[in-house]
C-alpha cells in the first residue's frame, strides 16, 4: 500500500532500504525534520456517507512507528496496573 506520497514498499526496496532509512534519519538527527502534509482520503460508511481519513507519507509513517517502538515501553512502565 502506498503512503500519502504515493511511494510503495517496492519503490523503497528498489532505491535501497538502508539508503532510504539513512535519508530519513539524517533530518531527524539534525533536528530539521518536518512532517509532510497528510493526504485526505474518504471511506464509505453505512447510509451513503463518507468518513474522512488522513494518509501520511511512507517516510512519516516510519518515523511515527519508530517513535511508538521507543516510547511505548517507557509509557507502559509508568502506568498503574488495574486491580
Amino acid at each position: 500500500m502506498a503512503g500519502g506520497d504515493g511511494q510503495t514498499g517496492e519503490e523503497i526496496e528498489a532505491l535501497g532500504v538502508e539508503q532510504w532509512l539513512d535519508d530519513v534519519a539524517e533530518p531527524l538527527s539534525l533536528k530539521t525534520d518536518r512532517p509532510e502534509a497528510v493526504r485526505r482520503g474518504y471511506r464509505p460508511k453505512e447510509g451513503g456517507t463518507q468518513r474522512p481519513r488522513g494518509i501520511p507519507t511512507s517516510r512519516d509513517r516510519v518515523v511515527q512507528m519508530a517513535a511508538v517502538i521507543v516510547l511505548e515501553p517507557i509509557v507502559e512502565g509508568d502506568l498503574m496496573e488495574e486491580p
